[in-house]
């Protein structure tokens, strides 16, 4: 890619980050200051670029398919699903990761933290005012997702 193009997808990513962190700040404000509503775009920011951030976070703690499928038994899920680790190891036994795998871990990251400001924003909404209205739904959803991913991230190291 050149650097131009990387330049502009560069500023694209942020852009989106921004937008997506600030429609959960501002779903928390207005959670905390008795809202019920929230602006559509929003919450279709918060869906969106939220769901690109899970599949990210899927993708890169999880598995990725291989080319190859093979009828294997069921013994092994991994080499039954014919699926492979995200990353793979050189010869060396060290993973090799490039500034794109870099760029997906620290979106992780992000995903991770914004999870965790929402159920933060969640909670202190109901705190402060005592469980009416409820906070926005899409704080709740955020939350709910905060907690999969956690399961996930425990299925993920029980299963190794």
């Amino acid at each position: 890619m050149n650097s131009s193009l990387k330049n502009l997808v560069t500023f694209l990513v942020f852009l989106a980050a921004a937008f997506y962190m600030g429609s959960i700040i501002a779903a928390g404000i207005i959670s905390y200051n008795g809202g019920r509503t929230i602006d559509p775009i929003l919450s279709f920011a918060t869906s969106v670029i939220g769901g690109v951030l899970a599949t990210n976070l899927g993708a890169v703690l999880g598995i990725t398919v291989t080319r190859h499928r093979k009828l294997l038994t069921a013994s092994d899920p991994a080499k039954f699903l014919g699926l492979m680790p995200t990353f793979q190891k050189d010869h060396a036994n060290h993973q090799q990761i490039s500034s794109n795998q870099k760029l997906q871990i620290i979106a992780c990251y992000f995903y991770i933290i914004s999870l965790a400001l929402a159920l933060v924003f969640y909670y202190i909404a109901i705190v402060t005012n005592d469980h009416h209205p409820e906070p926005l739904p899409v704080l709740a959803d955020l939350s709910k997702t905060l907690i999969g991913v956690l399961a996930g991230a425990l299925i993920l190291a029980l299963g190794k």
